[in-house]
C-alpha cells in the first residue's frame, strides 16, 4: 500500500485534466481525420502523426486512470472500507 499525498494529488490532477469530453472530442477528431485521409484530403504521414498522438495521450489517460484508482483503493482500505470497488466507482 502507498499513500504519498503529493502523488496522490498529481495523480488526480492528471486524470483531472483529461474528462471524459476531452477523450470523445479528440476521437471525433482522429474519426474526421481518418475520414479526410481516406477522401485524399488528408496525406498518409500527417493521419499518422495525429494517429500517434491521439494513441499516446490516450495511453497516457489511461494509464493515469488507473494509478489514480489504484492510490483511491489503497486510501480507501486503508480506511477500513468494506465494499472499495463499490465506493472507487463514485470517483
Amino acid at each position: 500500500m502507498h499513500c504519498n499525498i503529493k502523488e496522490d494529488e498529481a495523480a488526480r490532477r492528471i486524470v483531472l485534466e483529461y474528462p471524459e469530453a476531452v477523450l470523445s472530442e479528440m476521437e471525433t477528431q482522429i474519426q474526421e481525420a481518418e475520414a479526410g485521409f481516406r477522401k485524399g484530403q488528408l496525406d498518409l504521414l500527417t493521419f499518422l502523426e495525429l494517429d500517434g498522438s491521439v494513441s499516446d495521450t490516450f495511453n497516457r489517460v489511461l494509464d493515469a486512470q488507473a494509478d489514480f484508482a489504484a492510490r483511491v483503493a489503497d486510501l480507501l482500505t486503508a480506511a477500513g472500507e468494506s465494499d472499495v470497488l463499490e465506493k472507487l466507482g463514485s470517483f
